[in-house]
């Protein structure tokens, strides 16, 4: 008789139920791991509300685990604490083979943890083996817990080319948000500006250190105030709602040359002001998760406390909680930045 485990199933569009499972045997190829903690995100929002996978789809990719069974990874040994990277590149096609592994056209087909394969809201997660990262120790469970969206904003950061000094301006206060600004000030942004609709949200901002100064994103003024305080402009923002709005704000809020880093993700049309793109020479760019470089940079710069990435952890649930975790990280009123999930 197999072993079972609890896992997180999405049962039809904004419901999960906690279900008894075959906990994942070792093949001699999969890496087992016994799951610590799992971080809400976006994407799994996203499912959540659409209802995806016909009630089989475990999701969760943001994780922590402890290695049960090393498979195929001779480097690594039970006790072992590692994540797996969330994508699954094939490493053969020509966007993979010029660096760009996280843009592979392939991904999806074969297999990415989470959203289409069964991912690390559960006991147990059976994980990819190439996709495979181990933890140093000078790193806690609850910091290698952030460690995977943190590496998103390292991306974003990296792309936006901050310079000493620049004054950096971000759209939206969620946990991707925040990140892109805590890499803007690691990267030596002199003035971080943070617009955001939901109060709370905004104010954690300034609170946690990564933005100075709040304006409320639903002051018909706001462009104009973000002008004013900059003497003409930003020299880059970083759009992070994913909404028409927001993106409307960061082109009417930049300076002349400015940089425009789209770091949300719009799940339909927008209607945007584009000619301040061309009468402003606006440099456009945009960022999807992370490589492997931008996780082991994230990894050093949580060892040495240049990124403190611990003050962003709302709160910690069960798995049996799973449903109010994602009701309550859905909440455009809420005040919940990021809420993991204890195995």
């Amino acid at each position: 008789m197999k072993d079972t485990m609890k896992a997180v199933k999405i049962i039809k569009p904004g419901r999960l139920e906690v279900v008894e499972t075959d906990t994942p045997e070792p093949n001699g190829e999969n890496v087992i791991v016994k799951v610590l903690y799992s971080g809400i995100c976006g994407t799994d929002l996203g499912l959540w509300s659409s209802g995806a996978g016909d009630g089989a789809l475990t999701p969760g990719h943001e994780y922590v685990g402890i290695v049960e069974d090393p498979g195929v990874r001779d480097d690594l040994k039970k006790g072992d604490r590692v994540t797996s990277i969330p994508w699954n590149p094939c490493n053969e096609c020509n966007t993979c083979t010029s660096g760009y592994t996280n843009l592979c056209p392939n991904a999806m087909t074969r297999g990415v943890p989470g959203v289409t394969a069964n991912g690390s809201f559960a006991d147990y997660f059976s994980a990819i083996p190439g996709l495979v990262i181990k933890f140093p120790d000078s790193i806690s469970d609850l910091q290698a817990a952030l460690v995977e969206p943190a590496a998103v904003g390292c991306r974003a950061a990296k792309l936006a080319k901050i310079n000493s000094g620049d004054k950096v301006l971000v759209v939206g206060a969620g946990i991707i948000g925040l990140f892109c600004a805590a890499w803007a000030r690691i990267n030596g942004a002199g003035y971080i500006a943070m617009s955001e609709v939901n109060d709370f949200r905004g104010a954690n901002a300034v609170e946690t250190g990564v933005a100075d100064e709040l304006f409320d994103a639903k002051d018909p003024d706001v462009v104009g105030k973000l002008i004013e305080t900059t003497k003409g402009g930003f020299d880059c923002v970083f759009e992070a709602s994913g909404i028409e709005a927001g993106i409307n704000t960061s082109l009417m809020a930049l300076k002349p040359t400015g940089m425009l880093l789209l770091a949300g993700v719009s799940h339909g049309p927008v209607s945007l002001e584009m000619s301040l793109a061309v009468v402003k020479e606006l440099e456009i760019k945009s960022s999807l998760g992370s490589l492997p470089e931008d996780i082991n940079m994230t990894i050093d710069k949580i060892a040495d406390g240049s990124l403190q990435v611990e003050k962003f952890i709302s709160d910690i649930l069960g798995l049996n909680d799973a449903q109010k975790a994602f009701e309550r990280s859905a909440s455009v009123t809420g005040t919940d930045v990021k809420i993991l999930i204890k195995s």
